[in-house]
């Protein structure tokens, strides 16, 4: 071979060898990569099964490692790697479904504790009534799912038995108090506290049921007469500050019955519910109490008193309550007295047939408010008010009564008094004697002697009243300086308003003064005052008459229309004056 051939086949065996070289390393290189990939893809596998304690994998890892460090065993190195991956992989299966086994267990274990609560907390309800045999029927499932091993399902089957003995306990508890919110008042306190009772056997930290009872063990206790307290009077004795003694109807004997502290005396009516005692005694009496209901009782005496010292129906004294819907009657002496610094109200009641008066309040501090009751037949006074006491007085009827149907006497004592009626009283309607106080928007009305007479120089306002058919409407005497403004005074049998005696000296002002059977105004025997605005109109003598020299009116502004003789009149001395020695006062409010 000469020396250029054996030069070009070196050449080509060199290129031949550089390929196998170069595609040696390829092979290598690709090895490596391939390498790494199952390196990767195992170290993936045990970071994902960090927990899983597998030796034998950790073994072949390790193997596989050891491989990669001769760089020749690339693919068995490779081949480890990916066997330890799906080592590890399967060890996380392995794992995961032995977790979740736990799980399945785990909630087992809480659903029969939650059961084994339930049941324990709901053992004394009446299952038949509320639960049934459902829940037993889902108890039995979860232990045959228990006990098969599937222990998913008998956490379903625990928990559902748990849920029917709740719902049931639930039930029970709402029927209890629906019970409960039926008899829910103070006359059935003792049965609702023994349905409490039950209900908080078995539910001892029900709040609902906790509170309730809480609010009925306050309700005040109620003794009944005569279920079980044969007397009114045993029961009083017997009663608390805040009981209840309920009276049911029937005739009761009274006599001293002394009323306690803070008790409400509740009868079945006053028209069937009597107490009654002779005349020898009060029938009760209400002393030193701070407060008290009494209503819907009659109460009276019997028989006929035979001495002045006649005692009172019914007495209160330095006490402060309420009297509603009761009647008062046949009194020896008063029907209700009040004094010493009492403080009484009084509605819709009646007190008539008393031989002195159906109300009788006296004394300083005591004061009295009366609402909507009658007053009528009482041989006296329907209403007195007297020795500095005060009075608020509305929407009340006082008739047919043998003096006045209210008087308000002795200075310092006062009165307000509104929208009344008082009629056919024997003497007034209204009778102010010294004590002062407004009397406003009443009607008094065939009265025999005035509707509303006024005297002294108590400090007095009329105002808005209508008195009409009374001997005299308004009558004002002994020094009165009563102001009375926007009256209307029609029909009187004599002079509508008669202002008489020295010192006498009202101011009249804006009234309508019509039809009276003599003059619209009549200033008599030394009286002054003043009147104007008036409009007097169609009465059968004068408009104003003034009688006598001393008699000094001011008289301004009047109107007159249609009366009988003349608009104004002075008889027996008397002349006009526009300047009186006695002129009136200024009005106060």
């Amino acid at each position: 071979m000469d020396r250029r051939r054996w030069i070009s086949c070196a050449v080509a065996g060199m290129a031949v060898l550089g390929g196998i070289v170069i595609t040696w390393r390829m092979v290598q290189d690709n090895r490596r990569t391939h390498a790494k990939a199952a390196a990767q893809l195992a170290g993936d596998a045990r970071s994902h099964a960090m927990d899983v304690q597998a030796p034998a994998f950790a073994n072949a890892l390790w193997v596989a490692a050891q491989s990669m460090n001769e760089e020749a065993e690339m693919s068995f190195a490779a081949k480890h790697f990916l066997d330890a991956r799906r080592g590890w992989q399967e060890a996380e299966q392995i794992y995961r479904q032995a977790v979740q086994r736990a799980e399945s267990k785990l909630r087992l274990r809480k659903a029969l504790e939650y059961f084994d609560l339930t049941l324990q907390k709901t053992a004394a309800i009446p299952f038949e009534r509320f639960g049934g045999p459902f829940w037993q029927e889902r108890l039995e499932a979860a232990i045959d799912s228990e006990t098969a091993g599937d222990w998913n399902a008998a956490s379903v089957a625990y928990m559902e038995a748990a849920a029917i003995l709740t719902a049931a306990y639930e039930a029970c508890v709402q029927h209890y108090l629906m019970q409960v919110a039926e008899i829910d008042a103070p006359e059935h306190k003792k049965a609702a506290l023994a349905l409490l009772d039950e209900l908080l056997a078995f539910a001892p930290s029900d709040i609902e049921a906790l509170s309730l009872r809480k609010k009925i063990a306050a309700y005040p206790r109620i003794i009944i007469v005569p279920d079980e307290l044969g007397s009114i009077k045993d029961a009083m004795a017997a009663a608390s500050e805040g009981d209840i003694v309920r009276v049911k109807e029937g005739v009761y004997e009274g006599g001293w019955i002394r009323f306690k502290n803070g008790v409400q005396l509740l009868g079945d009516g006053m028209d069937v519910v009597t107490v009654h005692h002779d005349v020898s005694m009060p029938v009760m009496l209400v002393e030193n109490c701070t407060s008290g209901l009494i209503s819907k009782i009659r109460f009276e005496h019997t028989g006929v008193a035979d001495t002045y010292g006649r005692h009172p129906v019914v007495t209160v004294k330095n006490s402060s309550l309420k009297i509603t819907h009761c009647r008062v009657t046949n009194g020896a002496g008063s029907g209700l007295a009040i004094s010493e610094g009492s403080n009484v109200l009084i509605t819709d009641c009646v007190m008539d047939g008393n031989t002195w008066m159906g109300l009788q309040a006296d004394d300083e501090h005591t004061e009295v408010t009366i609402r909507s009751s009658r007053f009528h037949h009482n041989k006296q006074f329907g209403i007195y008010i007297g020795s500095r006491a005060k009075a608020v007085v509305e929407d009340n009827i006082g008739d047919q009564n043998g003096f006045s149907g209210m008087f308000v006497r002795h200075a310092g004592t006062s009165a307000q008094i509104r929208n009344n009626t008082f009629k056919n009283n024997r003497r007034a309607g209204i009778h102010f004697g010294a004590g002062g106080g407004v009397a406003e928007s009443n009607t008094c009305t065939h009265n025999n002697h005035t509707g509303i007479l006024v005297i002294g120089d108590g400090d007095v306002i009329l105002r808005n009243n209508r008195c009409s058919h009374n001997g005299q409407n308004l009558r004002f005497l002994k020094g009165s300086k009563a102001i009375a403004e926007n009256n209307t005074c029609e029909y009187s049998t004599n002079s509508s308003v008669a202002v008489e005696d020295e010192n006498t000296a009202p101011i009249l002002r804006d009234n309508e003064l019509k039809h009276s059977g003599k003059n619209g105004i009549c200033f008599a025997n030394g009286a002054g005052g003043l009147a104007e605005n008036n409009l007097l109109e169609m009465n059968k003598w004068s408009g104003i008459a003034v009688s006598g020299e001393k008699s000094r009116p001011v008289l301004r502004n009047n109107s007159f229309n249609d009366n009988g003789k003349l608009e104004m009149e002075y008889l027996e001395g008397a002349q006009p004056t526009d300047d009186p020695t006695d002129a009136p006062r200024e009005e106060q409010d």
